[in-house]
């Protein structure tokens, strides 16, 4: 091999680690004694990576960095957080029964439950008045916006028995929804869930709309009292 390496104008030292590298030779060098110079050689074991390895590592980075962003919660519209308790350190599961704050949306609606049998006299555009328990003495005009086509005693849920309704229980109040006309309403600080007693004027009682006019303001002024 040293002659060789003279004739090729090489060093043994660098033919032996071409060798190596080849796996022509083992991993002993032999240093000839009229080297004036020992060039240390070392020998890196490559890895090859298949397809399939590249294919499972890029998907086990797409999954941490899905884990990461699910870290960092986004509202999805414009609202606000109210009452969060969560701290650092607690444990958090991705369930629907196990939420962990309430997210409140900017948009306000007002929700009148009024008994069934005035379903048939209530139209969309009604006008209607509001007495806010928050804000005694004072009654907002307002409007009907729609009536909701739903009550929460049709709900069912799929089983294997019969479904048996109760006959003892309370009958369901309509859902409707209002809208404020009254430009007062705005200058009052009212949080999602204040309570209220509102009044419907149908078109077919013209005689007894004076009359719940007054019966609202007086039930307002009640307020203050009880």
């Amino acid at each position: 091999m040293a002659a060789y390496a003279r004739s090729q104008n090489r060093s043994p030292a660098m033919l032996a680690s071409l060798l190596l590298h080849a796996g022509l030779i083992g991993a002993t060098l032999v240093v000839w004694p009229w080297a004036r110079q020992i060039t240390p050689v070392q020998v890196t074991p490559v890895t090859l990576m298949t397809s399939a390895d590249l294919a499972r590592l890029t998907a086990a980075r797409d999954e941490a960095q899905f884990n990461l962003d699910c870290c960092t919660v986004r509202a999805p519209a414009n609202g606000i957080v109210t009452q969060l308790t969560l701290r650092p350190g607690q444990l958090v599961v991705p369930m629907p029964w196990a939420t962990v704050m309430t997210f409140i949306h900017d948009e306000r609606i007002w929700i009148g439950s009024f008994p069934q049998q005035t379903l048939q006299n209530i139209d969309p555009d009604d006008k209607a008045e509001v007495a806010i328990t928050s804000a005694p003495g004072h009654v907002f005009s307002a409007k009907v916006i729609r009536i909701l086509p739903a009550l929460a005693e049709g709900a069912l849920s799929a089983r294997g028995s019969l479904y048996r309704a109760p006959y003892d229980s309370q009958p369901g109040r309509i859902p409707v929804l209002l809208e404020f006309t009254d430009e007062r309403i705005k200058k009052l600080n009212l949080p999602v869930g204040s309570d209220a007693t509102a009044t419907v004027f149908t078109s077919d009682s013209h005689v007894l709309a004076l009359v719940r006019g007054i019966l609202m303001r007086i039930h307002s002024w009640e307020m203050w009292i009880f």
